[in-house]
């Protein structure tokens, strides 16, 4: 099987603030009762310094990668004590779903490195292929 595969170092600089929560990859046009399915596409972020409360880290919001209908109720997950900060260590790996609604969190400290991955395989099922196209032209388009 051929994949596609997209590798970048990502950088939040010393006052950056928090972001708007987002997925990096829409919902497959799966019928909800279906449930989210398998995913289409997989991110792996690993740290190249240990992250702290000062540095920031990626913020997640498990299980929003099932429901498309949470889309820009980010902000809710804090009030719902929904979100999670996984303050890793350097080469850790951070893993989830492409679908998954994060943010990262503000940086009161130094550069935060992290390396970032993302993969799918290159045959889509059409369903998958109609929401990677909706992204207009985000990373893991061939």
């Amino acid at each position: 099987a051929r994949w596609v595969r997209q590798v970048s170092v990502v950088y939040s600089r010393p006052g950056a603030g928090d972001q708007d929560w987002h997925t990096d990859g829409a919902h497959a046009d799966a019928p909800r009762a279906g449930g989210p399915g398998a995913p289409y596409a997989v991110c792996v972020f690993v740290p190249l310094i240990d992250l702290d409360e000062g540095t920031g880290c990626t913020q997640f919001w498990p299980g929003t990668h099932a429901d498309r209908e949470l889309a820009g109720f980010g902000p809710a997950s804090e009030v719902l004590g929904a979100a999670v900060a996984p303050y890793v260590a350097a080469g850790s790996a951070v893993l989830y779903d492409y679908r998954l609604m994060h943010r990262g969190l503000a940086n009161r400290s130094r550069e935060r490195p992290v390396l970032q991955a993302a993969t799918r395989p290159a045959a889509l099922p059409a369903m998958h292929a109609r929401a990677l196209a909706r992204e207009g032209g985000a990373a893991l388009r061939e």
